[in-house]
């Protein structure tokens, strides 16, 4: 039987005032040498294969000659797994597998003089998934800008990622699939656990799957695509955020892959904001045209009749508060469609740990959310039109581009939404 796709996605509201003690990179020097005579080359190509995906400040590609040291210095993040990689024109290439965990690791490479060239692998080959084709790589740098054009659909300034936040969180990610189940925070009991994962857990978006292969981009996606967790990391006062993934292939059990997101140490709460602001914003595409129930908490709780797939998540936030609605309407040209309304007073759910999270996130931004009862036609503009009670008033003409015509993703790389 084909394995169900599992995954989940939560939120937690509350952050801990932990001090997160990692370090974000350390240094790697790489001494090379003849292999006969013992002589430094200085002139070899000492390489770094995965920081070609990673901030260039947190993972050297290529290392630089020091030569008061006589090494190759380069840095590569704490506790990741790397590649090292050795050449020059003549000798035998060698590649070393290594984990960064001391401040400084050093190398003693010594090249073999050859004819024809070769290489010479003193390390395990990566796993590869199930269909022969290697799994994607970490990264944030991808990840980050993902975010950023959701924000872009929204009006919200861009953010930037935060290395020793990246940090945190993949140890948190790497901590659930070692784990095999989805967790905000971390056992100090069972291996793997780290205060730097902890730090990340709890107060991180997560999500966790079973025999999925998204990138990093696709694992936003299907964050954004969550609507409580879209309005954290829609945040204006959002600054800084830190992203994690990992991937474990066993044998025995299938694939799994975990990603966090930090969506709340890098907030900057006197930031100013212009309220209201609504998600898509005026003008702007519509990136999802329906939604299909899997957000967790769920917005569908509090719509009675109302069964997925419906129409995608529209917000309308008003600032902090309970965002009371007078009015609301959504026009496909001059025909009303019905719609939900839901703000922090009215949502519901049978879940009285999910009701609460979901107010909380309402209120904080004093978000309205409006959902059309059926998924939405492409190539047609739709006017979201809310009035709060004390006459503060949203409106937004949203564009659904004709089938095939979204320039990013209408159909994410979904994770299955379970319970905490």
């Amino acid at each position: 039987m084909k394995r169900i796709v599992l995954a989940m996605i939560l939120m937690l509201f509350v952050v801990v005032p932990v001090q997160a003690q990692s370090l974000p990179w350390v240094e790697v020097w790489v001494a090379v040498r003849d292999g006969w005579t013992g002589a430094p080359i200085t002139d070899a190509q000492v390489e770094i294969p995965q920081c070609a995906n990673l901030p260039a400040d947190s993972c050297t590609r290529w290392g630089v000659w020091d030569g008061t040291r006589q090494v190759y210095l380069l840095k590569v993040p704490r506790l990741e797994v790397y590649d090292l990689v050795v050449s020059r024109s003549g000798y035998v290439t060698e590649m070393r597998r290594g984990t960064a965990v001391d401040a400084v690791t050093t190398w003693d490479v010594r090249l073999y003089p050859s004819q024809g060239g070769g290489i010479k692998r003193v390390y395990l080959p990566l796993v590869l998934k199930g269909d022969g084709a290697p799994p994607p790589v970490y990264n944030p740098v991808a990840a980050v800008n993902r975010l950023n054009w959701w924000r872009m659909l929204a009006g919200a300034p861009p953010v930037q990622g935060n290395l020793e936040l990246h940090s945190n969180c993949r140890a948190h990610a790497r901590y659930m699939v070692n784990r095999q189940t989805a967790a905000h925070t971390e056992d100090p009991n069972l291996p793997g656990y780290t205060v730097e994962g902890d730090f990340c857990g709890q107060a991180a978006n997560l999500g966790f799957g079973v025999d999925v292969y998204p990138n990093d981009e696709g694992a936003v996606d299907a964050l954004m695509a969550s609507p409580f967790h879209a309005l954290a990391a829609l945040d204006a006062r959002l600054v800084e955020v830190g992203f994690g993934s990992a991937r474990l292939d066993t044998a025995w059990s299938g694939s799994y892959y975990a990603a966090a997101l930090d969506v709340f140490h890098g907030l900057d709460y006197g930031r100013s904001v212009s309220y209201p602001w609504t998600f898509p914003g005026n003008g702007r595409s519509l990136p999802l045209l329906s939604y299909d129930g899997r957000g967790e908490p769920n917005p569908l709780t509090a719509c009675p009749g109302y069964e997925p797939p419906t129409g995608p998540v529209l917000i309308a936030a008003f600032g902090e508060g309970l965002g009371r609605v007078a009015e609301s309407s959504l026009l496909d040209g001059g025909t009303a469609l019905a719609h939900c309304v839901v703000t922090a007073d009215s949502y519901t759910n049978p879940n009285p740990e999910l009701q609460q999270r979901g107010r909380t996130a309402l209120w904080a931004q004093g978000a309205v959310l409006v959902i059309p009862r059926q998924p939405l036609p492409t190539g047609k503009v739709y006017v979201l039109r809310v009035l709060t009670v004390d006459n503060r008033l949203a409106v937004a003409y949203l564009y659904a581009p004709p089938a095939g015509g979204l320039a990013q993703p209408l159909n994410p790389i979904w994770m299955q939404v379970l319970k905490p």
